[in-house]
């Protein structure tokens, strides 16, 4: 690995096309991606599957914000360094799947 790539680089370029391009699904899994998830993934509001599993996420709280994307319905953390009250996302009134394996 010759660098990690910044997370909340990857999410700043994406919502600069957020209003052309209507996401659905957001796979990210196993890019390396590291430190805590950006409040800019709240903004996803199509969003329904977004992808994570598998990179060096940490914290957790930022996370629980998902809960409130209107359209989502799985969401893939697994394999990451998630912490706090996490489990609060299972609150979601449209989420059908929650993957927080370690």
């Amino acid at each position: 690995m010759s660098q990690m790539v910044s997370l909340t680089a990857l999410f700043l370029f994406s919502l600069n096309y957020f209003f052309q391009w209507r996401y659905f699904l957001l796979h990210l899994g196993n890019n390396f991606f590291s430190g805590q998830m950006p409040p800019s993934v709240a903004m996803l509001l199509d969003l329904v599957v977004l992808d994570l599993s598998f990179n060096s996420l940490v914290g957790g709280d930022r996370a629980i914000a998902l809960k409130d994307l209107p359209s989502i319905e799985e969401i893939y953390l697994s394999h990451n360094n998630l912490t706090g009250n996490i489990g609060q996302l299972g609150k979601s009134e449209t989420l059908r799947i929650l993957d927080l394996c370690t």
